[in-house]
């Protein structure tokens, strides 16, 4: 056999070889969120509620729409410790007294200073969020 297509079949050899053995993809444990995000007594009716875990949790960003009365439900969220935004306020839908906060100081708020939660091993876990109380509880806490 000639060199050239000795070095050929070596090289086709270990790259059938090494393609072979895919990795699969890493298992970490997970479960299912589902909550209600309001403002004050009034459900958000709108946007995205994402989770993603924070150092010393193992897992992948989670996102998922908030429906129209406030809902949202979560598949594959990591366990531990994570952090949880809500993106795409629907502005509008905020009044224009909050509480103590206007419509854009409470965006500005909860995007500066994600909400941080610990997930709970073991069946699903509900998680509601107030944007009024957790704009408050992020005022209060020292920086």
């Amino acid at each position: 056999m000639p060199p050239i297509l000795r070095i050929t079949v070596i090289l086709v050899g270990i790259c059938v070889v090494g393609c072979s053995e895919e990795l699969n993809p890493e298992r970490f444990p997970t479960t299912t969120v589902h909550g209600r995000v309001t403002i004050g007594d009034r459900p958000l009716p709108g946007g995205y509620v994402a989770i993603d875990p924070v150092e010393g949790s193992r897992g992948k960003l989670v996102i998922a729409p908030i429906r129209g009365n406030g809902t949202y439900t979560l598949s594959d969220v990591p366990i531990g410790r994570v952090i949880l935004r809500v993106e795409q306020i629907p502005l509008a839908s905020i009044p224009t007294s909050a509480g103590p906060l206007d419509a854009r100081a409470l965006e500005r708020r909860l995007f500066d200073s994600p909400i941080r939660r610990t997930i709970p091993q073991g069946g699903s876990a509900h998680l509601p969020i107030d944007l009024i109380d957790e704009a408050n509880r992020i005022m209060r806490s020292p920086r």
